[in-house]
């Protein structure tokens, strides 16, 4: 019996050092695969937080693209609100080629709305305001291709005030300077009505006279004869 206690206990022992090696083996198995799955967490981890920075980086960049694009587009709007406001500006600034009264000239810009301003006044029965005007235009632009226009209608606006005097001396810068100019023969009538008005029936009849004379094929004309007999 004691025999065969001894062997059981020989058999346990040679089966312990049978499975300790295996049980080592095994627990250091465990360890390992533990450890690899933390460095692959890990790595995993680090590739998930380096995406996300890739992908922020890009929303970044993106955005900032955008807002060159917007500010690009603000600038381009710019340069063609420039271009448009040089373009006006030069062609303000450049001569035009006018035609008043059967002449054909080039004026500037301002000259012409120079003009245009005191024929507006004259439409709207304003006479003050547009002798005022082309007094200050005579002195502006004294070699306007307007200016045998202007002294004919500066004449108009002074006999409406009831400058006869200014207005006789106005129509008669027209007839002197330009003796061709459409104007004149109604300029040489509107002389002969000044006179009139200021009690003058001898100046009258020799503005009429010399109309009749120098322009007999004009309606103008044609009104002196009949001043003319009615002066008679």
């Amino acid at each position: 019996m004691h025999t065969t206690f001894s062997l059981r206990l020989r058999i346990c022992l040679a089966l312990a050092l049978m499975l300790g090696p295996l049980g080592a083996a095994q627990a250091f198995s465990d360890d390992e695969a533990r450890k690899a799955i933390l460095e692959l967490r890990q790595r995993m981890d680090t590739q998930r937080a380096t995406s996300e920075n890739q992908a922020n980086s890009i929303l970044a960049l993106s955005s900032q693209i955008q807002e060159l694009r917007s500010e690009i587009a603000v600038l381009r709007g710019r340069i063609e609100e420039l271009e448009r406001s040089a373009r006006t500006q030069s062609e303000q600034t450049q001569p035009r080629d006018v035609a008043v009264d059967g002449k054909s000239f080039t004026a500037q810009p301002q000259e012409i709305s120079d003009y245009e301003a005191g024929m507006e006044k004259l439409r709207q029965a304003d006479y003050a305001g547009a002798v005022t005007l082309f007094q200050s235009f005579i002195l502006r632009w004294p070699k306007s291709g307007y200016l045998d226009s202007v002294n004919f209608w500066l004449g108009n606006a002074q006999y409406g005030t009831k400058q006869y005097a200014d207005a006789v001396k106005s129509f008669t810068a027209l007839v002197d300077a330009s003796p061709n100019h459409v104007r004149t023969p109604d300029a040489l009538l509107a002389i002969a009505n000044c006179q009139v008005e200021l009690k003058n029936t001898r100046a009258a009849r020799a503005a009429l006279e010399r109309l009749v004379q120098s322009y007999p094929q004009t309606e103008a004309a044609n009104e002196a004869r009949k001043r003319l007999a009615q002066i008679r």
